[in-house]
């Protein structure tokens, strides 16, 4: 067993020393402009109700930690719908089969936020033993209706 724990060591540290820093660096602010790109459009179909007074949109720092970039500072927005909140918190960049991961939380439940291709969004439920999948584009009317949902 010590041997498999070893070579599984060497392995991980192979691999790690393979993504350069470049890459990573490179990789970071293309995620950073994503989530700034995603924020500019919720911003957008939001700014009616904004203007109205009905929603508030509030950005708050937070801290994200990935393990192959470390930690780095980046937005959340808190969405106030009248008598409730939302949030959309940024999970990650590095994940199996997308560029980017952000959940959106509100009192009846959460979901994701999935960026297959980089500027590509799609809206995901969580996943759960007896769940079925449910994945739709991210477009204005898909936000809202999510938006609806989870706040209740």
């Amino acid at each position: 067993m010590q041997n498999t724990f070893d070579e599984f060591i060497e392995e991980k540290q192979r691999h790690h020393a393979a993504i350069a820093p470049v890459e990573l660096a490179q990789r970071k602010e293309k995620w950073l402009a994503s989530i700034e790109h995603l924020y500019r459009n919720i911003s957008e179909w939001l700014r009616p109700y904004v203007m109205q007074g009905s929603i508030k949109v509030e950005r708050l720092p937070m801290t994200l930690s990935e393990e192959q970039i470390g930690s780095y500072s980046v937005p959340q927005l808190k969405i106030y719908l009248v008598d409730t909140a939302v949030d959309i918190i940024p999970k990650g960049t590095y994940l199996v089969n997308a560029c980017g991961r952000v959940d959106i939380e509100g009192r009846k439940g959460a979901s994701m936020l999935i960026e297959k291709d980089w500027e590509h969004w799609i809206i995901a439920n969580l996943p759960s033993p007896n769940g079925t999948k449910i994945r739709v584009n991210l477009t204005e009317q898909s936000f809202k209706d999510k938006l609806m949902k989870l706040a209740g």
